[in-house]
């Protein structure tokens, strides 16, 4: 199940580069003192591809160096947060995020993939008017023009900024992500019955727990081990006082829900959700938790926290609260159900798009990066010696 709900450029964070701020909390705290500790099984993924390329989608080739970088940033930020990833203890949480980060490139791939065939590349132009969009909300932000660039002398002014950003690879790709979202989704039309059954639809308010796992990426090799250490995760919820919460914080390598508890920022729409979890999320009750699910990116655990109704989240009197007439807002209801549909389409369109596109993944998550190789102290010449 894909985060994004609603396809924005949101450029400020992206260009900022990662997500900042990364919690992590240490395995055996909360995993139980048994003689059979939950581990991880890591894939065996053989290094067979050219020099400097990570992973082939399609056309599209994956620069190591960019997961090499991706990575990098990922652990400053984390070191920032008095995290270490490269101590053992976080082992896990290194090889999750190395994981997130080659599902994050190879789905960008797809979309650059589609559009470099039908010609939807960002122009200069585009790109130039990204960035000045950014900057004025900035100078916004700052308060005035002057204050922004002060802001700025220590990193060479704001034309040096401005250059920055267009020369940014992750801006690109999020312009050309909105593009290709725009295109997919363009013939799409919605009725005033479709409107109707939407506006007295059921919303829901859930927790997820996240084990990653593709097989282009994993290999079949692991199917059953990944399977059983999802099955194990989920028998730890109620035990020994942990909540659901304690395991997702825990164990999902979703980072950006995991660090929350496992809690999902907005509602489901059940348009949204894999046919497969809708089955069965809809037939829940709150406080109940789910069996392991197997969807698109790996192994799913739910909780479902609240639900609401869509004329109650959406539309409802802020003020008193009560329900409106359809018939006077139909237009409202008609839009923001274009929003979520607009999502299960290209949704269904990624699923559809990837399968056809052949993709080689080439690096060995088992091994060290060439960071964490250069990182490693030297061993003791004594010990090379053997004296």
């Amino acid at each position: 199940m894909k985060n994004d709900t609603i396809k924005k450029i949101v450029i400020g964070i992206l260009l900022a580069g990662v997500v900042t701020g990364l919690v992590f909390l240490i395995i055996d705290k909360l995993t139980p003192k048994t003689d059979e500790p939950i581990k991880r099984e890591a894939p065996q993924i053989v290094l067979k591809g050219p020099k400097g390329v990570l992973a082939k989608v399609g056309n599209i080739e994956i620069k190591s160096e960019t997961f090499y970088t991706k990575l990098s940033r990922i652990k400053i930020e984390s070191m920032l947060s008095g995290i270490d990833m490269d101590d053992p203890k976080n082992s896990t949480y290194l090889f999750s995020t190395k994981q997130e980060i080659i599902n994050t490139l190879i789905e960008t791939a797809v979309y650059e993939d589609y559009a470099t065939k039908n010609d939807l590349l960002p122009t200069q132009a585009e790109i130039k008017k990204a960035v000045n969009g950014e900057i004025e909300e900035r100078i916004k932000e700052a308060g005035s023009l002057k204050q922004f660039e002060k802001s700025l002398e220590s990193i060479g002014g704001i034309e040096k900024l401005r250059q920055d950003m267009q020369n940014d690879d992750d801006l690109k790709s999020q312009i050309t992500r909105q593009k290709v979202s725009d295109n997919i989704t363009k013939t799409l039309q919605i009725t005033e019955k479709q409107g109707k059954e939407f506006f007295e639809s059921k919303l829901l308010g859930v927790s997820q727990i996240v084990i990653l796992y593709d097989e282009k990426i994993d290999g079949k090799e692991i199917f059953e081990e990944t399977k059983q250490y999802a099955q194990d995760i989920q028998n730890l919820i109620g035990k020994q006082g942990k909540t659901f919460s304690d395991v997702a914080y825990a164990f999902s390598e979703e980072r950006a829900t995991g660090q929350n508890g496992g809690k999902v920022d907005q509602l489901i729409a059940r348009e949204t959700m894999h046919k497969d979890a809708a089955k069965v999320l809809w037939d829940m009750n709150i406080g109940d938790v789910s069996q392991v699910l197997q969807l698109d990116e790996g192994f799913f655990i739910f909780k479902i926290d609240y639900q609401t109704f869509a004329w109650q989240y959406f539309f409802a009197d802020k003020k008193t609260g009560q329900k409106p007439e359809f018939e006077k807002i139909i237009d409202q209801v008609i839009q923001q159900l274009r929003i979520i549909k607009s999502l299960e389409h290209e949704n269904e369109w990624f699923t559809k798009y990837s399968q056809t596109l052949k993709t080689e993944v080439y690096i060995d998550l088992t091994q060290p990066t060439q960071d964490e190789i250069e990182k490693k102290p030297a061993p003791d010449k004594k010990e090379n010696d053997g004296k």
